[in-house]
This record gives C-alpha cells, sequence and structure tokens, in this order.
C-alpha cells in the first residue's frame, strides 16, 4: 500500500500488524507469498523477495522494464517464486538461495496464467488451450492437458495472430481482433 509492504497475523476475530517495510517505489506490484518467502514484482522491472516473517529484502532482481509483471506466486513451501509479465514470459526464482533458475517451460513467450499447486509443483497454461505441470524439484514437465480449438481459436492464432507481426494493426487488424474474439467493441 503506497510503496510499504505490511504483514498482518491472526488475532481474535481480525487482524493485527505484525511487520512493516518502506519498499522506497511508489510504482504498481504485483505480490505473492508462500511458505517463508514473499515475492513482490514492481511495474519498473525490480523484483523483490522478501523474508514473509521479517519483510526484508533476501534477494533483488530485474525483468524488462518494457513488459510489466502480471502475476507473482510462490509455492506453498516457499521453495520457489515464479513471476509472469504481461508478454507471457515466465521468470522463476530459488526463493531459498535468492537466484534465478533456467526453467525451460513450453510456450514461454505465450503463458497466460501461472500457479502452485499443494505440493509444490509449478501449473503453466499457454497456447489458449493447453495446461502443464511441472515437477517441484526438476521442473520437468510431468503433465499435460489440451482442449481442443474452436473455429474462431484456429483463425486467431494460426491466421490474425501472425498477420499481426507482418502488419501490425495495417487497416485496423487490431481492432478487427478485438471486435471478432472479445465482447468489447
Amino acid at each position: 500500500d503506497k510503496g510499504k509492504f505490511v504483514r498482518f497475523v491472526p488475532s481474535g476475530e481480525g487482524y493485527t500488524q505484525a511487520a512493516e517495510v518502506d519498499s522506497k517505489s511508489k510504482k504498481a506490484a504485483v505480490v505473492g507469498a508462500g511458505g517463508n518467502r514473499a515475492i513482490a514484482a514492481f511495474a519498473d522491472g525490480t523484483v523483490r523477495l522478501l523474508d514473509a516473517k521479517s519483510l526484508k529484502e533476501v534477494a533483488s532482481f530485474s525483468i524488462p522494464d518494457d513488459d510489466p509483471p502480471r502475476t507473482a506466486e510462490v509455492s506453498p513451501d516457499g521453495r520457489l517464486a515464479a513471476v509472469l509479465t504481461h508478454g507471457g514470459e515466465v521468470t522463476v526464482y530459488d526463493a531459498q538461495e535468492g537466484r534465478p533458475i533456467d526453467a525451460d517451460l513450453r510456450g514461454d513467450g505465450d503463458v497466460s496464467t501461472i500457479a502452485f499447486g499443494p505440493d509444490g509443483s509449478l501449473w503453466a497454461s499457454d497456447r489458449l488451450m493447453r495446461l502443464t505441470r511441472y515437477d517441484a524439484k526438476s521442473l520437468e514437465p510431468v503433465e499435460t492437458r489440451e482442449g481442443s480449438l474452436s473455429t474462431g481459436e484456429i483463425i486467431y492464432r494460426y491466421v490474425l495472430g501472425p498477420l499481426g507481426w507482418i502488419l501490425p494493426n495495417t487497416y485496423g487488424l487490431g481492432n478487427a481482433q478485438t471486435y471478432l474474439f472479445t465482447e468489447q467493441k
């Protein structure tokens, strides 16, 4: 809130403030917590790994500032942390050692959401209809579920998407995509 991290603990029927730290940033951030770690990814590309109890910084990283974070997650045991950007890129961190991990996730650059399961496994969805579960220790894919694409999704994925790369917003292509595939006018 306004550049501050605040941790609350249950107290009776409400909560009591247990810790507060000024992040020294007024930029918007996404925050995740699990186990003994918390992570905050700021709109300026700064990523801070925190001790969840004291809120003291454990490590600091950066992601490209032209691709803001969409979500930040920490595994329930606090061993792994991950940041997903609006551009679909995922960065995974060893939250205990405070270092990035070279995780080769399927569809990286096209990931739409991430989450950690109760067992610490990382789930990621990409390519509109594919969901992959990655092992908590090796980050190798252990399970994939794929749905079939509708005709509209096939046209978007294999015709309009590539045309957008070749002819970026030529003749209002972006507006046409928005009109055809969302409820926005």
